[in-house]
């Protein structure tokens, strides 16, 4: 029965919950219970993805209309309005910046610039993953940053292997040269004991500060072996700190990163677009600047104490020394150089990446300069109000799937689009989308219901 249940439980979910809260809206005639009922089903589909999330979204398109709630004429248009353009156009330009790996480039050249040590690597690993986050998905800047910070990853295991193996190394050769050593090989045979002598002092050639002994195992006395396997201890356990706070750094840093700027989340946008929604008609209007302005420095202070509470609970060590060994710069040096290599190893940047990247800082500007709030920026060319931030975003967005993808002036040349519209239609995230006019469709709703 158990295991009927577990298959079904989706199928068995969807039939019971509108029939469960039906005497809701029969009770109470209506328009808020209507509206609660409409608003329990398709929250209870959503956090339990009874069925997807882009077909629930779409589920007021039919429920507001059929419940009276709200006409279709005024849910249809709340699918796709100012604030869905402004998403789609980030999306889209986001999808640009992938396409081109223009972002690798920018990440790859911060840290070949700050990776000197752990502790700054991981400040330049955030610092670029948030600034990503700002204009791209959450999920984009962490898949693209992971195979960096893996590769940092594997470097510093690499330097703290050697440093252990090393000073191993140094303190049997210590002990090798500063006692008589003898080690025997006893054995039996034919009932006769014979020993057989492995290693002595006297075959030393070398000075005491220049001996390299490798002991074997089985010929390490139990007081060895509990050193070396401490020294492995205490090693494993750093790198595996390591480890964990270069992959949360990720993680945090894009989703700081996604609350500083208007289109780093979709969250934000769903806010403006309840703001502007709700306050239609007053002064107070979101847009990419003042949200900018209220969302950076936030980002900002969190990213900095982020970073410090993750130096304390996984890199004390590093970020309490005084000073630096020279082990410790062979070792910033090694990762230095391997941040370096990558970059360099993506060649010169393309005409693609040119095109992006000039794209990229006009959209930024176009933005930042649009309104200033009481003074209006170069928007005043325009008629009042008639020019928004979306008209930015589809505007950037839709360059890529214009500009050709290679330099019109060499020989042979063949007209290509930066973008196809093809892929880009598969890599939108069209649930995203939906569910930010679900959730406009809802907020529409309890202002009629209010």
């Amino acid at each position: 029965m158990l295991i009927w249940i577990r298959l079904r439980w989706r199928l068995i979910t969807l039939i019971l919950i509108p029939l469960i809260f039906l005497p809701l809206p029969i009770i109470i005639n209506l328009p808020q219970a209507k509206c609660g009922y409409i608003v329990i089903i398709i929250s209870v589909y959503w956090i339990f993805e009874i069925i997807p999330l882009p077909v629930t979204s779409l589920l007021p398109l039919v429920l507001f209309p059929m419940a009276g709630v709200l006409k279709a004429e005024t849910v249809a248009p709340l699918y796709f309005t100012d604030i869905t353009a402004l998403f789609f156009g980030s999306l889209a330009f986001a999808h640009a910046i992938e396409s081109v790996n223009l972002h690798r480039r920018i990440a790859l050249f911060v840290l070949s610039l700050v990776g000197t040590s752990t502790k700054w690597t991981m400040a330049g690993l955030m610092g670029v993953t948030a600034f990503l986050s700002m204009w791209i998905s959450n999920t984009a800047a962490v898949s693209i940053m992971l195979p960096v910070s893996l590769a940092i990853i594997g470097e510093v295991q690499q330097q703290v292997t050697d440093l252990a193996d090393k000073s191993q190394a140094n303190k049997e050769a210590t002990t090798a040269a500063n006692e008589v050593i003898e080690l025997n090989e006893i054995g039996v045979s034919n009932g006769h004991t014979k020993t057989r002598v492995i290693l002595n002092a006297s075959e030393l050639e070398e000075q005491k500060t220049k001996v390299s002994v490798e002991v074997k195992t089985r010929f390490r006395q139990p007081w060895q072996r509990h050193d070396q396997l401490t020294v492995d201890r205490l090693h494993l356990k750093r790198f595996d700190d390591l480890r964990k706070g270069f992959l949360l750094s990720i993680a945090y840093a894009a989703t700081i990163g996604g609350l500083a700027s208007l289109v780093g989340t979709g969250t934000n946008v769903f806010v403006k677009g309840y703001i502007d929604e709700t306050y239609r008609g007053t002064a107070f209007r979101v847009n990419f600047l003042n949200f900018l302005l209220f969302g950076l420095p936030v980002g900002v202070i969190m990213l900095i104490l982020c970073w410090l509470w993750l130096q304390i609970l996984y890199n004390r060590t590093e970020f309490f020394k005084c000073h630096t060994d020279p082990e410790d710069r062979v070792s910033q040096g090694k990762l230095k150089a391997m941040l370096v290599k990558q970059y360099k190893d993506l060649g010169k940047p393309s005409w693609n990446e040119y095109c992006v990247g000039i794209v990229f800082i006009i959209m930024i500007l176009l933005w930042v300069t649009r309104d200033f709030g009481e003074t209006r920026g170069w928007s005043i060319i325009f008629l009042d109000e008639y020019m928004d931030d979306s008209t930015v975003a589809v505007l950037c967005g839709l360059l890529p799937l214009i500009l050709p993808n290679s330099n019109p002036f060499q020989k042979n040349w063949k007209y290509e689009s930066i973008v196809q519209w093809k892929v880009l239609v598969k890599s939108v995230s069209w649930d995203a989308i939906f569910l930010l006019g679900a959730g406009l469709s809802v907020a529409s709703a309890f202002k009629v219901c209010i």
